[in-house]
């Protein structure tokens, strides 16, 4: 018997290749032999084989992966599938039916949580699962503990978060971004500054002052709030293994955990923001690093996706 891991190579430098990257890492400790998605086709499998499929391998794959993943299965080896995102909950473009036959045809399902698991049975998916939790966000070198700042730290691409052009808070927000990204972007607060771009490797280590921000919103692009709600956000790990508090959506899948960790404050309202840090003191602070930092160990060692591929591993046997 075999064991592969499905790699889908990323030109982007933000946290979508990370994930990825980790995740073959982690299944490579494992003893999961790395395969290019583009080779599946052309790759020989026997019967047992088991294959550890990041889904989608790009957005807009759904028919290819179906593809793909009947060709597995014609072989007789088993598929274990990582659901790093369903498009059709939040791209209105995205083929449903490809999705849930994809799932339906793996094996054993790594769902990010209960909230997306139950939505996707709602939907006809019936294959096993088990709930990841957090993604993990490897880390190779000792981070810095962070200092009280009552500045918010914008992450990733502001598609998904237009507020910060119009930013509602007296409160300084910090924007992390690909300089491609922010094109045709005017900021309109004075309290709104572009620091940059960082390397997904490097984020967690040079991030040491201030909260993370986790707050999707509806955008042209996509239907990304009710979307939070379902799914893990990717950026709060990183801000996790940076070991910094965030503010995040009371609403989203994660709040529970970041509330139950005392890892950082959950907001209703962007302009909640104001209001929180207000009378937040540098001992509060240390206790919301603190908390962060609780999860963060787990993260930056790949305790959950670990957890979550020998889960199904057993579940397969």
């Amino acid at each position: 018997m075999q064991k592969y891991v499905l790699h889908a190579p990323s030109h982007k430098l933000m946290t979508s290749g990370k994930v990825r990257e980790d995740i073959v890492q982690l299944a490579s400790d494992l003893d999961y032999a790395k395969l290019p998605v583009d080779f599946v086709l052309e790759t020989v499998f026997e019967p047992g084989d088991i294959i550890l499929y990041p889904y989608p391998s790009e957005k807009g794959s759904e028919d290819l992966d179906l593809v793909r993943i009947q060709h597995i299965k014609d072989a007789g080896a088993r598929v274990i599938m990582i659901t790093l995102n369903i498009d059709y909950l939040r791209y209105p473009d995205a083929d449903r039916d490809a999705i849930i036959a994809s799932l339906n045809g793996a094996d054993f399902v790594i769902s990010l949580t209960t909230h997306m698991t139950d939505q996707l049975r709602a939907d006809g998916m019936e294959t096993p699962t088990v709930e990841l939790g957090l993604h993990d966000y490897l880390v190779s070198e000792p981070i810095n503990a962070p200092t009280f700042e009552k500045t918010v730290i914008f992450a990733g691409s502001p598609y998904k978060a237009p507020y910060v052009v119009n930013w509602p808070n007296k409160s300084a927000l910090d924007v992390y971004a690909r300089e491609q990204d922010l094109e045709g972007v005017h900021f309109q607060s004075q309290n709104v500054q572009y620091v940059g771009y960082m390397h997904p490797n490097r984020m967690p280590k040079l991030l040491t002052y201030g909260f993370g921000l986790a707050f999707d919103v509806d955008s042209g692009d996509g239907d990304f709030a009710n979307y939070q709600t379902l799914n893990l956000s990717h950026k709060v790990s990183m801000f996790l293994a940076a070991g910094i508090p965030l503010f995040v959506n009371a609403k989203a899948a994660i709040a529970p955990t970041i509330e139950a960790a005392n890892a950082g404050i959950l907001i209703n309202e962007l302009t909640d923001i104001d209001l929180a840090l207000a009378d937040l003191h540098d001992t509060d602070y240390t206790a919301l690093a603190a908390g962060s930092n609780r999860l963060g160990a787990l993260v930056r060692n790949g305790y959950y996706y670990r957890s979550a591929i020998l889960e199904a591993e057993k579940q397969l046997v």
